[in-house]
């Protein structure tokens, strides 16, 4: 096995051997430094033996290129980063710690539950003899090792409570040099007071938003407009991955979010357990800042409202996960009411480029019939695209992935003929944009965990050429697939 490897290596149990233990004749063990059980990378230690100059630069290059973490409350934790030698100190480059505190527990979750260890409220922590003076400790030996600014990476989950126990930890930090990145979350949950603090120490010892402000007045408006806009695209306008609006948040939030409050996932490694995200965490992560709606283009003035509205609606895809309860009854429907339209404000309509409607719930053979509300809230969203939207440059996007999580089996023709009669009643009222569309494209996935064949492209080019005509590929036009969705995707 190399020296570097693609996971992170956590050195929290067993022993606490420093750099290495010729004892043992081998270089760091653990169990489940990377995915499955009963894995055990074991690193070569023939280079050890050679002299000791290939030595020590085996070791930087270990200890220079992977990624370590370390947790308090899991065995030795902090004592195998304190027992290391010269070498190691200088050579680290990016590692987590964890001490005490509370677990994320990932996307299938809709908010950050925890079991917060609140140890670090404990007065004997805090003495210089309990775990705030080993961190001090390491600090110190950081920062007597490393004197070159913008080396150190370095993501510390923390669960200090209050205003007391969280400056604690936060103070040996001032004796580093200036990191390259820094990331920060305390604990059990947010604490607006505490990420006040956290924010000063990432900005004082980052320059993050220091760099990020630059000096003077910049005439934007006095630049052509198709500039300004697209000046705007490289902005927190354009979201880093399609935006979902999904029935239980009632707001747009970008694909593969965690718990719907940003895309703040921070790296696969074993220590960060979840997120970095402010709107559930006391947190903050150089690495992966939080993408949010960002209102306050919408505040400076009017002309900068009406580019920001546009860059923002064109140039974002936006995904609709549909549920039957979204529509509501057919007497009392608006665009606002609509299951399919409530997150467009009118004022978007002309602006949209590419919506993608997803439909996860339970399609059977008693919806979509005529005169139901969701064909109704259909069929009147149909019209509002057609009469509103700017559909030469408007793609329209169909998923229709019924919730039974079925295999498709042709022997089961009847069951096939109703699958397919429900879809072609969910088509028909997309004949009414007549062709018009910039592209219009559907993604079957009746035949949910198989693979995709040529009959699955068959069923799903004839319904685009129902909408588009007989000559149309969808393919041609860059059409792409995605894998059928998980089971969380389908946990209401």
């Amino acid at each position: 096995m190399s020296l570097v490897v693609d996971f992170e290596i956590d050195l929290s149990t067993g022993q606490a051997v420093g750099e290495w233990s010729s004892c043992e004749q081998r270089l760091l063990r653990k169990d489940e430094s990377r995915p499955g059980r009963n894995q055990e990378p074991w690193f070569p230690n023939q280079l050890f033996f050679v002299s000791r100059s290939i030595s020590e630069d085996a070791r930087r290059t270990f200890y220079s290129e992977n990624h370590f973490c370390f947790q308090y409350d899991a065995g030795c934790g902090l004592r195998s980063l304190s027992n290391m030698g010269r070498i190691g100190w200088g050579s680290l480059r990016r590692f987590a710690i964890r001490i005490g505190t509370e677990y994320c527990l990932g996307p299938e979750k809709q908010a950050c539950h925890g079991t917060a260890q609140e140890i670090l409220d404990n007065d004997s922590q805090l003495e210089e003899g309990g775990l705030l003076g080993i961190w001090k400790q390491i600090c110190h030996q950081l920062a007597t090792h490393i004197k070159q600014d913008d080396r150190l990476e370095i993501r510390l989950i923390c669960g200090a409570a209050s205003k007391k126990s969280l400056a604690a930890f936060l103070e040996p930090l001032q004796k580093l040099p200036r990191l390259k990145e820094l990331s920060i979350r305390a604990g059990p949950r947010r604490n607006l007071d505490l990420q006040q603090s956290l924010m000063a120490t990432i900005d004082q010892k980052t320059m993050l938003f220091r760099r990020q402000a630059r000096p003077g007045v910049f005439r934007f408006l006095d630049l052509p407009v198709e500039l300004q806009v697209r000046i705007l695209e490289f902005t927190e306008l354009v979201a880093p991955l399609p935006l979902e609006l999904l029935s239980w948040y009632k707001r747009f939030l970008p694909h593969d979010c965690w718990h719907g409050a940003c895309s703040a996932r921070p790296h696969p490694y074993l220590i960060d357990q979840g997120c970095w995200c402010p709107a559930t965490h006391t947190a903050f992560s150089t690495v992966h800042p939080c993408w949010h709606v960002p209102e306050t283009w919408y505040l400076v003035s009017k002309t900068i409202r009406e580019l920001a509205l546009f860059v923002y609606y064109s140039k974002n895809t936006f995904e609709i996960w549909y549920n039957q309860s979204d529509s509501p009854d057919i007497a009392a429907w608006t665009p606002q009411t609509s299951g399919f339209l409530h997150g467009f404000p009118e004022y978007s309509w002309k602006y949209l480029r590419r919506v993608h409607w997803i439909f996860p719930s339970p399609l059977d053979g008693d919806t979509f019939r005529p005169n139901n509300k969701e064909t109704v809230d259909w069929i009147n969203t149909m019209h509002i695209i057609s009469q509103s939207f700017n559909l030469p440059n408007f793609t329209l996007e169909l998923s229709l992935s019924p919730r039974t999580i079925e295999t498709w089996d042709p022997e089961h023709s009847q069951k096939v003929a109703r699958r397919q009669a429900l879809y072609d009643q969910v088509i028909e009222p997309v004949r009414s944009l007549n062709g018009r569309l910039k592209d219009f494209f559907i993604h079957n996935y009746f035949c949910l965990y198989e693979p995709l064949d040529a009959t699955g492209l068959s069923q799903e080019q004839i319904l685009e050429r129902r909408v588009m005509g007989s000559e149309y590929d969808s393919l041609a036009r860059g059409k792409k697939y995605s894998s059928p969705f998980d089971g969380h995707d389908y946990d209401y």
